[in-house]
């Protein structure tokens, strides 16, 4: 995949007419980018408000936006009886990593701090992301705590149901390996994308990549996690999902880990979201906010 077919995956609007109560830009921080949009399903909310799918998108950290078609199956959810947020966060071409580290765990805390207001189930939330998005969400549900390496979101992070996790590049380290070898994101200065919005190289990048990886903060109690990739994937290897369910296994029984490879998919949803793997998904998601 080159740039540009890598800018068309990530452009393209999402069709959000049709849910008739939206609450949009709603500001969880100082920055244009702090913003998420809710989405509502028809009728009356539950007593204690309507069980949420947090959805954030993809777009190795420079592009991107919460109203990208990428949102599409987990808005789907609005069908099903979940409100669906959908969280934008400051992007590395300005605001190098861990920026969105900080933005979605924020956005997060703010959900759960303005639950009544927002008519939701701070009780019943599921994270969703796709690429980065589930990398952001993978760090966010499963590493309640980390002074991330600016020193900054020392702060613990309110705890989820569930988590889907649709092709995280998790082990960014090897995600940098791959895209180098493969020449895919090359900087202008002869580094690879990770490196310029890590703003590091050599030990420094290999330090900050550590501590944005989700596989060294597993624990017991973490949330149940249902992951999916491609085998055709040409940007994130499916390794980094088997090495992931692998990790998880150590500390989550086998039916808490759904875990599917689909056969010649790629990156990007279109792979994913047909009826019966969405059915697949939302039965999962269902299940652990019952």
């Amino acid at each position: 995949m080159n740039n540009n077919e890598f800018d068309q995956l990530y452009s393209g609007e999402c069709d959000t007419s049709w849910v008739k109560r939206q609450r949009l830009d709603v500001a969880y921080g100082p920055h244009e980018r702090n913003r998420y949009d809710v989405y509502y399903p028809d009728g009356e909310a539950p007593e204690a408000g309507w069980p949420l799918v947090v959805f954030i998108h993809g777009g190795a950290f420079v592009k991107g936006d919460k109203r990208r078609y990428q949102m599409r199956p987990a808005l789907s959810g609005v069908r099903r009886g979940y409100a669906v947020a959908s969280v934008q966060y400051r992007l590395a071409t300005t605001d190098p990593l861990p920026a969105a580290f900080a933005d979605v765990r924020n956005a997060l805390r703010h959900m759960v701090a303005h639950a009544d207001e927002l008519g939701i189930d701070a009780s019943r939330i599921v994270l969703w992301g796709e690429s980065v998005g589930a990398e952001l969400a993978c760090f966010t549900a499963l590493v309640p705590h980390c002074e991330l390496v600016d020193g900054t979101d020392a702060d613990p992070v309110p705890s989820v149901r569930g988590l889907v996790d649709w092709y995280a590049p998790l082990d960014l380290l090897a995600w940098n390996r791959q895209i180098k070898a493969s020449g895919a994101f090359a900087a202008p200065d002869g580094g690879t994308l990770l490196e310029t919005i890590c703003g590091a190289t050599g030990e420094e990048f290999i330090s900050k990549a550590a501590v944005l990886d989700p596989n060294n903060y597993l624990h017991k109690g973490m949330c149940p996690v249902l992951i999916e990739h491609g085998t055709a994937d040409p940007l994130v290897s499916p390794r980094q999902s088997e090495a992931f369910r692998e990790n998880l296994l150590d500390y989550l029984p086998e039916g808490d880990v759904p875990f599917r490879l689909v056969e010649g998919g790629v990156h990007g949803i279109a792979d994913y979201e047909n009826d019966e793997n969405l059915g697949w998904v939302f039965s999962f998601i269902d299940r652990v906010t019952k």
